[in-house]
């Protein structure tokens, strides 16, 4: 986290590269969460894949 922070205050100040570092981290988290739910709701209304 700290890394990110360092290369994004090359190109902002630290106030907007710590928002921006959040808002990135942020972003990643809601994709991959999205993309679980995304599998588990394909999964369970996809006959084919659904354990018997």
């Amino acid at each position: 986290m700290r890394r990110s922070r360092v290369a994004l205050e090359w190109h902002f100040d630290p106030a907007t590269a710590r928002q921006l570092d959040a808002l990135i981290e942020g972003l990643s988290i809601h994709r991959a969460l999205e993309n679980v739910k995304r599998c588990a709701t394909e999964a369970s209304s996809n006959p084919s894949l659904r354990n018997n």
